[in-house]
Order: C-alpha cells, then structure tokens, then sequence
C-alpha cells in the first residue's frame, strides 16, 4: 500500500505475535552470548527497548539475564505498548503496578522493573531519563 503522507503503516498487535515464533528462531545465539559476557559483570542491568512492539524481547530475554533488570520500553503504538503491560502481567510473577507507566515483578527470583513510554524515540531520547533507575 502506497501512503501519500509516507507515514509508516503502524504495525498490529496479531501480526506481531503471530510472527513471535518465526522471531525466536531468527534470534542470533552468538550475539545473546556477548551479550551476556559483556555484561556479567554488572549486578543490575538498564536496557531500552526502542520499538518495543508486544515486549517479545523482554519475554524471551528474561529467561536468559541472571540478574535484575530495569527495562524502558519505547512504543509509538498505543495498541503495542498496551498488549506489552498484557503480556508482562501475565508472564511475570507478583507484578505490582505502580503506575499506568511503572510495573515491577519477578521471575526466578529475579527483580524487574517495566518503565513504559508511549511516544517515539525521538521524543524520548529528548527525555531526561536516568537509565540506571534503583
């Protein structure tokens, strides 16, 4: 479909999870394990997720990262960022909402915490965030 504004098409909660699967197997294993090695020394991590879309990477990251995680999700897409606070009261244990923006939860023992931005990058990165949030 050609837009005549040259607006992205935004994408849609069902076609995102319907793709998850193919996602997963397209995964990199050699990056996750630098990943993982460049980081082993931090006892908490900070990551952004920019284009956060349904928190797939939050899910399946979550059952690799052995410490605590604060993660920022950035969603222009009402619709996505919404199907992310779905997913990660479902699959996380003892989620606390703090606020409609700030959720916290476990999972195998592990502390995360959710910090969701409704808006595009760029207006995010014109944000003060500070991405090492206790």
């Amino acid at each position: 479909m050609d837009r005549k504004d040259n607006s992205e098409i935004p994408l849609q909660v069902n076609w995102l999870n319907n793709r998850e699967r193919f996602d997963r197997k397209a995964r990199n294993g050699d990056t996750l394990k630098l990943f993982l090695n460049h980081t082993s020394e931090y006892q908490k991590l900070s990551i952004a997720d920019f284009g956060s879309g349904t928190a797939s990477n939050i899910l399946y990251l979550s059952k690799v990262i052995d410490r605590n995680v604060n993660w920022y999700l950035i969603e222009r897409e009402t619709e996505l960022i919404n199907e992310a606070k779905t997913r990660i009261k479902a699959y996380f244990e003892n989620v606390k909402q703090e606020s409609d923006e700030v959720y916290h939860g476990t999972l195998n023992g592990k502390s995360f915490s959710f910090y969701m931005y409704n808006e595009t990058i760029e207006s995010f990165m014109k944000r003060d965030v500070p991405l090492n949030a206790a």
